[in-house]
């Protein structure tokens, strides 16, 4: 024992005594205050909303992540310095040598290299902890101060992480006897990391995926994944089934590593004995080596005469010598090989996770496996590209062979030179072998367009340039501080500015070093207009590597008298009058492109930052608040002309609007504001109207009327709108304009009245930063002048519309409306659509090169609809996979609404396809526009997936219902009739379609997604009578909650009452439906029985907590089988923030169900209520079944709101 504290005292006062444990420290210490003292800092880590900036839930997932960023490098770092430490000064033949035992000697090592590691790594807590105190955070957004949540971080998650990669680098270091070799085996634990996500983390095995990452980060985010605000800002330490197996599995593979290391280490020299012969031919290959020289045979001989060159030509072939040598050691070497095959891995673990979208297979094209090489390569390039530029810039000092070297009569840029190229060509071969990964993944799936012209493109054009500027920077820090471990930390500095800048609202790639605004492939329109941007940003970037190469080049080490002063005058001295020209070249460079850039982002085009936007929406709200509520003129009709130059990026937009005085006032004012103020307002004739006011930088214009309108006086405005985007902007966010797949909807290019609340800063914690007053998110549902309008506009309701669309000769311009007439004119394309009927004030414009599809409706027996219905489906030529799907949802989708709920009010439907700038489809009158990322290029053949573009595609259609029949007034509750209603449509077709047993996994993942994202709430969770266009409540559980309805009341019941209810509101003039009106219906279809249904489901956030507990079945003598059962039947209330009440009473209608293989053999509704449940909430049953089930559940289709679905079956044993 005395030897251990011997050797474990000498350990750490040797870490005291050096530098690196107090700059990681501080390091440590800095990432932690700065993310928690920093506005918005912690917004990554969930600390938005109502949920605390110093939450435990936020400071956990913070910690975890900085301590996998920063715990790999610096406990890998000090647990391998410290046993290949003493080999490195030659001394370690000493130790061997002395009394000293291996198990003193090596436990003495490692655990002061690990005391050394959680002394830094606590240095995070600290930091969160001293950050969360700052004077200057907004009290609303923290919780009281607690030590729980740190220590509980720190003793269950941080120090075993650091045992766990401390264990692994001393096992790997100790008998490798090389510190490369244990960073590279950590990158195994990041590809475990990896590939537990992305081979097995689903619904139906996240447990195995949590207890499998050696982190414990899936873990604890599969344990808090269902938390709401209020659990996770208040508890501090759950100790979850999932945490405590996977921290015991961990902290087990951790102790057994360290044991079988202790096991082999041999106290010798040499290591561990040679057990080959090729091992034992290496071993006396070195003794020869390092024998005494002997001598020289042809002593006394006369040696021939030598002429050394030091021209251009013999450095030229001193370049090529040593760049060849440096690639073959750099890519022939061990560590590098094993990094590449690791690299592989993860990029085939992430070519399975990242083609599933919502439960459906997505085809593998190539601009999408492109995405995968970026995303699953980086990290191991990352690691190739901090590492080795350690290793190869200090290489010949690691060898001792940096004097030899220094001798020789190569000018500095040769090395330099060499070393970079063999950087570069490794990180070339890694993106080639990612290729070659994902192309054989490709073919493997039966895909077999791969687009070999667009891989290489997208590589070495875009790619590469990042990857060679980074390298650039690595090489030159570790050249000019000429440290290893201070190199390491410069790039983890631009790493960590990198993400920081942004987040810090310095969001321009001007100054954030290697930034570029990106450029993203659409197999509509390619790589598009974003190509000049990067291009531009690429020479800008490439000066720079330029110039650092020429700094590293003047600070290049020669010799062993280096102090940075002398280093400094020698870089001085190295001034050449060459030298000077290519610096001055580089930097004219540098500039003349800066500026170019500059011109184009914030002269040509409007550089906004986040912090900036957000002034402007402040001010906005400040001065044009008082005019909200104005009575301003309604909007009655449009006809609109459209030229579209989509290769010159060009719109003009000419209209005339019929507007009316729909108040009972007089209007005096017409306040006209601009969503876009980059687009000119060529015109906008306002008969009798002069210009009051215009803010040029909101666009907010006021005009005044000579003779004000009176109630029903009519105007007809005419407009001009024009937009142009010139150059490029600082990021790839101008995409409605585009070569090929144009998409604008009208809000972009035409007049609107009024002041729109929509523009306003809606988070609360920015409100109270910029004191602002509170504000409702959505009017309240009793509001009576806001259910003057709809919530798709404050300006207008049904109007009659026309539009005239001008395009490219060889494209197809469609807007909603029916073709009347199409014809060519001056060398460009015209189209001329009118609808017969009323529509929304929502029409979009869409231009591309299609090819068409089209198909014909007929309404079946039973149908409101008597007239067929022309199907069209406008889409990319490369894109045909699932068109015939689509045109089969439609038809389906037809039959099912026409019958159960109104007819079809117009005489199409058509799909169009556009660019995947945007991921959404959207319903626009009979004009249903589709991204070609969600459904276009989805693979839906296989019969176990969602089928995700049968059911977008249904939901779009349903939205012709609601939303373009019934469209709900601005008030809380509105989304529920269109959103909720559209989701419960296509279910019901999807179910008549595809049968109910498909049904539970799509819910599953509703269930999933909604549980999931209450804990994410900005504001608080509202109803779904009340919900304000809050995503997980009207989609996710609106889907829950009409299903589970459907299956109480029946299918006919609920239609009849939305057929009713779409009678009395559909088309409807102000003032406009709202969900009380909906609820109405629904209580009269529902009951009584199932009123508390219709209650707990749309009045209350109401949750649930079934379970079955124990399950039995025994054989009869008639041959039934009797099955006992022992449930628990629990019902919770929730308020907005997620705080949970047990329900005081419970009368409640649950299924119970017995099945054989997934099939059910019983499936009935029970009564449970308060009076018959014990006091811990069980009750058991007793069933008779005709058949012995192999599985049985209460509440086993998850019709209710579960929090814990997965214990509400159990299993039969055999």
């Amino acid at each position: 024992m005395s030897q251990l504290l011997d050797v474990l005292r000498f350990e750490l006062a040797f870490r005291r005594r050096h530098p690196p444990l107090w700059i990681f420290t501080g390091l440590c210490f800095a990432f932690a205050f700065l993310t928690v003292a920093i506005p918005d800092g912690m917004n990554p880590f969930g600390g938005v909303g109502v949920v605390a900036l110093n939450s435990p839930v936020a400071l956990m997932r913070m910690l975890l992540v900085y301590c996998l960023l920063l715990g790999l490098v610096i406990t890998t770092a000090f647990v391998s310095a410290s046993v290949n430490r003493d080999a490195d000064y030659g001394i370690q033949g000493l130790f061997f040598a002395s009394p000293l035992r291996k198990l003193p000697y090596l436990l003495g090592r490692f655990s002061g290299s690990m005391l050394a590691a959680w002394f830094m790594i606590s240095g995070l807590a600290v930091g969160a902890l001293l950050a969360s105190l700052m004077p200057w955070h907004d009290p609303e957004r923290l919780v009281s101060l607690s030590l729980t949540p740190y220590a509980y971080a720190l003793v269950v998650f941080l120090f075993p992480n650091l045992l766990l990669i401390g264990a692994i680098s001393f096992s790997v270091a100790t008998l490798t006897r090389r510190t490369m070799f244990s960073y590279v085996a950590l990158l195994g634990l990041l590809v475990l990391y990896v590939v537990s996500g992305n081979y097995i983390d689903n619904l139906d095995n996240d447990f195995l995926a949590a207890i499998s990452e050696p982190f414990g980060i899936r873990a604890y985010g599969h344990s808090v994944r269902y938390w709401t605000p209020a659990e996770k800002n208040t508890i501090a330490a759950p100790f979850s089934a999932e945490i405590l197996a996977n921290r015991a599995i961990w902290i087990a593979i951790s102790l057994a590593i360290l044991g079988l290391t202790l096991a082999r280490y041999r106290m010798s020299i040499e290591g561990r004995r040679p057990r080959t012969a090729k091992a034992k031919a290496k071993l006396a290959a070195a003794a020869e080596l390092s024998a005494p020289p002997r001598a020289y045979a042809g002593a006394g001989s006369t040696l021939p005469t030598l002429t050394p060159r030091y021209d251009l030509r013999a450095q030229l072939a001193a370049l090529r010598f040593q760049t060849r040598f440096e690639v073959r050691s750099l890519v022939r070497s061990a560590p590098f090989v094993v990094i590449a095959l690791f690299g592989i891995g993860n990029v085939l673990g992430a070519t399975s996770g990242f083609i599933q979208r919502g439960g459906t297979t997505t085809l593998p094209v190539t601009h999408l496996m492109l995405s995968v090489i970026e995303g699953g390569m980086s990290v191991f390039m990352l690691l190739v590209l901090v590492f080795y530029a350690g290793e190869l810039i200090h290489r010949e000092r690691k060898y001792k062979l940096d004097q030899l070297y220094d001798t020789l009569p190569t000018p500095n840029w040769v090395p330099l030179v060499a070393k970079l190229v063999a950087m570069v060509v490794a990180m070339i071969l890694l993106l080639l072998m990612a290729m070659l990964t994902t192309i054989s993944f490709q073919l493997d799936a039966g895909y077999t367009r791969l687009e070999l012209g667009l891989y290489l493109c997208d590589i070495f054009l875009f790619q590469l340039q990042v990857w060679a500027v980074l390298c650039v920077a690595a090489v030159a820090a570790q050249v000019i501080v000429n440290h290893r471990f201070l190199g390491y930390t410069v790039m983890v500095l631009i790493f960590v500015a990198q993400a920081a800048l942004p987040a810090l609202d310095f969001e321009h790639h001007l100054y954030n070093f290697a930034s570029f605004p990106g450029v993203t492939y659409s197999d509509m329109n390619a790589y598009g207009h974003f190509v000049t941007g990067q291009i531009a940003f690429s020479i800008y970037w490439g000066a720079v590597a330029g110039l650092l190469v020429m700094i590293a080049e003047l600070f290049w080490v020669r010799g062993t008298d280096n102090p940075f002063k002398r280093r400094l005058a020698m870089a001085r001295a190295r001034l050449t009058r060459g030298r000077v020209a290519a610096i001055v070249a580089l930097s004219l460079v540098w500039l003349g492109s800066g500026a170019f850039i500059y011109y184009n982002t914030n002269v040509l085009n409007t550089y906004l930052p986040s912090d900036a936007a957000e002034q402007r929406q402040v001010r906005y709200e400040t001065e044009y608040k008082q005019y909200e509520g104005l009575a301003q003129p309604r909007v009655v009709g449009v006809e609109v002309e459209v030229d579209l130059y989509p290769y010159a990026r060009r719109v003009e937009v000419r209209g005339t609007l019929q507007i009316v005085n729909e108040s009972d006032e007089a209007i005096e004012t017409l306040h006209v504001p601009s969503a876009d103020p980059e687009v000119e307002i060529a015109l906008l004739d306002i008969p009798g109207a002069t210009l009051e006011h215009q803010d040029e930088v909101l666009g907010y214009r006021i005009y005044h009327l000579a003779t004000p309108m009176q109630p029903g006086d009519q105007l007809e405005v005419k407009y001009d709108y024009r937009k142009h985007p010139r150059g490029f902007g600082n990021s790839a966010n101008d995409n409605m304009l585009v070569a090929n797949g144009t998409f604008f909807n009208s809000y972009a290019y035409m007049p609107y009245f009024g002041y729109a609340r929509q523009y306003e800063i809606e988070d609360p914690t920015k409100r109270r930063e910029y004191g602002l007053p509170e504000r409702l998110r959505m009017p309240k549902i009793d509001d009576q002048l806001a259910r003057q309008n709809t919530y798709l506009s404050q300006d207008s309701d049904w109007i009659s519309f026309a539009a005239t669309v001008s395009t490219a000769p060889d494209q197809i311009a469609v807007a909603p409306g029916y073709l009347k007439k199409e014809w060519l004119e001056d060398g460009r394309r015209y189209f001329r659509y009118e609808m017969d009927a009323p529509i929304l004030n929502f029409w979009s414009v869409l231009s591309a090169r299609y090819q068409v599809r089209r198909a014909e409706w007929t309404p079946p027996e039973g149908s409101a609809n008597t007239e067929p219905v022309a199907i069209e489906i406008f889409y990319h030529d490369a894109h045909d996979t699932n068109v015939d799907k689509m045109i089969e949802a439609i038809e389906l989708s037809l039959d099912y609404f026409t019958v159960e709920f109104s007819p079809y009010q117009h005489r199409q439907v058509r799909i169009l396809e556009f660019p995947q700038y945007s991921t959404f489809a959207q319903s626009f009158p009979n004009t249903i526009p589709y991204s070609e990322s969600i459904g276009f290029i989805a693979d839906a053949s296989d019969p176990e997936d969602i089928d995700y573009v049968f059911y977008v595609t249904s939901h779009e259609v349903a939205h012709q219902w609601w939303a373009h029949q019934v469209i709900g007034a601005d008030v809380q509750g509105a989304t529920l009739m269109s959103e909720s209603l559209a989701q419960y449509s296509s279910l019901m077709v999807m179910k008549r379609h595809y049968g109910p047993n498909k049904m539970p996994k799509f819910l599953e993942y509703e269930l999933d997604r909604y549980l999931r994202a209450r804990g994410g709430e900005r504001i608080e969770e509202l109803p779904l009578l009340l919900v304000e266009n809050q995503q997980y409540i009207h989609y996710n559980k609106g889907s829950l909650v009409f299903y589970a309805l459907e299956e109480y009341i029946g299918e006919d019941a609920l239609n009849q009452a939305l057929s009713d209810y779409i009678a009395e509101v559909g088309f409807q003039e102000p003032p406009f439906t709202v969900s009380y009106e909906l609820y109405e219906h629904l209580k009269r279809a529902t009951p009584d029985k199932y009123r508390y249904l219709l209650e707990d489901m749309f009045e209350k956030i109401t949750l649930h907590d079934n379970r079955t507990l124990e399950a039995e079945v025994s054989a009869r003598d008639d041959g039934k089988f009797e099955l006992r059962l022992k449930l628990q039947v629990r019902k919770l209330y929730a308020d907005g923030k997620g705080v949970e009440t047990e329900a005081e009473q419970l009368d409640d209608w649950i299924e119970v169900g017995a099945f054989v293989d997934d099939e059910p053999i019983y499936l009935e509704l029970h009564r449970f209520s308060s009076a018959e449940l014990d006091e811990d909430d069980t009750i058991e049953l007793t069933l008779t079944l005709d058949e012995r089930p192999t599985e049985v559940g209460i509440d086993p289709r998850h019709l209710l709101i579960d929090r814990q679905p997965d214990d509400n079956r159990k299993t039969i044993a055999d």
